[in-house]
């Protein structure tokens, strides 16, 4: 299969299976999911918990850098999960 190769030390990677994945018995969950989890849970923290009285520029500013950072996460997690299955 060409996974590894003998070398004059020993025996080398040659090609990467599994690579930034964490095996939880039988399941594979890319490390991509943590910072997914992480932003989730801070945005909806922020618009429940930190939801001031008046919303003013800097909680839009970082309701809006969230939203990007989560949808960009949930991006990277999807095309991980493709390229598993």
């Amino acid at each position: 299969m060409g996974l590894i190769r003998q070398d004059s030390q020993g025996y080398v990677i040659n090609k990467v299976v599994f690579e930034n994945v964490i095996r939880f018995r039988r399941t594979l969950i890319p490390f991509q999911a943590a910072y997914t989890t992480f932003f989730a849970g801070s945005l909806l923290i922020l618009m429940t918990l930190l939801r001031p009285p008046n919303i003013n520029a800097a909680h839009f500013y970082a309701l809006a850098a969230l939203s990007i950072a989560l949808l960009i996460s949930i991006f990277e997690t999807r095309k991980i999960l493709r390229r598993l299955s």
